[in-house]
């Protein structure tokens, strides 16, 4: 089994949740009918949402795989979320799973102890990757000298065809 006990809000891809857009068609005049998959609000605080009543004021959402749960579960597709308690091993062990591979890092919990703001997170995660491509790529001495010195013909005369091309330009008459 692999089920979960909702803590806050979600939109779930549930299978079988579907919008459904009917129009005319106007060159046949026929109905055209089209689906299309949509995610399910599923809210613990809603007493319509609850798949357990404890009593008339408390109760739970728990969701589960496709055929990972019991009867009253809703099934849903997609990964598990932080917000989402595991109720059996299996979803223990997923749920596990998730949060070492780093996928539930939250934006605002997880800043650094040392008071930094999110801004400040974002640039040592950012100086870090680029520290990890260096050290993976390490980057070359540069160009040489007789390198450069080509460089230097070719812009001059990339220049010297521009400039003869405005002067052509301008010297063309116009035509309205």
């Amino acid at each position: 089994m692999a089920r979960w006990r909702l803590l806050q809000p979600h939109y779930l891809p549930c299978p079988g949740n579907t919008w459904t857009q009917r129009e005319v068609d106007r060159v046949t005049g026929k109905q055209v009918q089209r689906m299309y998959p949509v995610p399910r609000l599923l809210d613990p605080k809603d007493p319509g949402d609850w798949t357990v009543k404890h009593n008339r004021d408390e109760g739970e959402v728990n969701v589960c795989y496709e055929g990972k749960g019991e009867a009253r579960d809703i099934v849903f597709a997609g990964d598990p979320t932080p917000d989402m308690e595991p109720i059996d091993e299996e979803a223990r062990a997923i749920s596990k799973r998730f949060e070492a591979s780093g996928q539930w890092k939250h934006p605002i919990n997880d800043l650094p102890a040392q008071g930094g703001s999110y801004t400040d997170g974002m640039m040592a995660d950012w100086h870090q990757q680029m520290a990890n491509l260096q050290a993976a790529q390490p980057i070359s001495a540069g160009v040489g000298l007789e390198q450069f010195n080509e460089l230097q013909v070719t812009m001059q005369a990339m220049l010297a065809q521009n400039e003869a091309l405005l002067k052509a330009l301008v010297a063309t008459p116009r035509r309205l």
